[in-house]
Formats: structure tokens, C-alpha cells, sequence
């Protein structure tokens, strides 16, 4: 649903945005750390990509609760207040490239293709922590590139968690 308050959700990595157990407190057990409680982020929000919050350029396929798209230049932006967020999405065994601004500065460039046998759904295709708080922006531009081993440059989105 739009404007969904969530309890939990992944932190990073081609992990679950939706099904990881998340805590607000991690203890550290690492010799660089000094063993102090480090405080996370927590997961407040969930925004689909249906939401009117979100901004399309170009050519985007409603694809159940996703947008896919294959198009080169076509772009989705979304601004939200927190510390952090994971953009939500499938990779796929015709996935591609595309590059990610963050308050308009290049961020990375990602690919969303699945390294395994199938599609991937409900993963984080990209993620930031440590945001200064307040507004931020989020802009992905689809590159139209095939990642090697790719059948094709499509890129399908789902949605954004934002974290405060």
C-alpha cells in the first residue's frame, strides 16, 4: 500500500528489501570497532512505485506492482526525508545497466542482472546509508546496456524504503 510503515527490512547487498529482520541496535565484533552498541536505521517507509511520488521519463511497463523498462535514457526520480533508503527491484536473466544519482552527483552505475537460473523479485538493486538527514533525491537513468551474460537491458522496479 502507498505510504506503508514498515517494521523490517534488509540492509544491502542482493538482499531481501522486504523479508530480513532488522535491528536497531548491532553489536560489533570486530577488532576496528570498540565493542559500543552502533545504532541503525530503521526502516519507516515503503513507497511503490505507483505512488505518486515517484517520476517517470520515457517509456515504463506497468508489470504487476513493478515498472520495466529497457529504454536508454528513460528515468525514474523520487525524493524522500530520512538517513538512508534501498530501491527495491527484480534482477533479471534479461536485466541491465543503469546509473544512479543521489542529490544530483553521480552515485554508481548497477546492473540488475541475475546471476542465477530466474528472475529475482523484491531484492535491493541499490542502497545508501548515512545520508545527512533530511531531503535527498534518488535518480535512476537506464543505460540501455546488456550486462555480459545478459539476453537483455531491461531494468523493473518496485519501490523505495526509506530509513530515518
Amino acid at each position: 500500500m502507498p505510504g506503508e510503515k514498515l517494521r523490517h527490512a534488509s540492509h544491502g547487498g542482493r538482499g531481501s528489501a522486504a523479508g530480513a529482520r532488522c535491528s536497531r541496535r548491532v553489536r560489533r565484533e570486530h577488532p576496528r570497532y570498540d565493542q559500543r552498541d552502533v545504532v541503525r536505521p530503521t526502516a519507516v517507509e515503503r513507497v511503490p512505485v505507483k505512488d505518486a511520488r515517484w517520476t517517470f521519463t520515457g517509456t515504463w511497463k506497468e508489470t504487476g506492482r513493478a515498472k520495466l523498462t529497457a529504454e536508454k535514457g528513460a528515468a525514474a526520480s523520487i525524493e524522500f526525508e530520512g538517513t538512508g533508503a534501498i530501491v527495491a527491484g527484480t534482477y533479471l536473466t534479461s536485466g541491465g545497466k543503469l546509473q544512479v544519482f543521489v542529490d544530483g552527483k553521480p552515485d554508481r552505475t548497477l546492473d540488475v542482472f541475475s546471476d542465477e537460473k530466474g528472475n529475482r523479485g523484491g531484492e535491493s538493486v541499490w542502497h545508501a546509508f548515512g545520508l545527512k538527514p533530511g531531503k535527498h533525491q534518488i535518480r535512476l537513468v537506464v543505460l540501455g546496456e546488456t550486462y555480459p551474460g545478459s539476453t537483455g537491458s531491461d531494468i523493473s522496479l518496485d519501490d523505495l524504503v526509506v530509513f530515518k
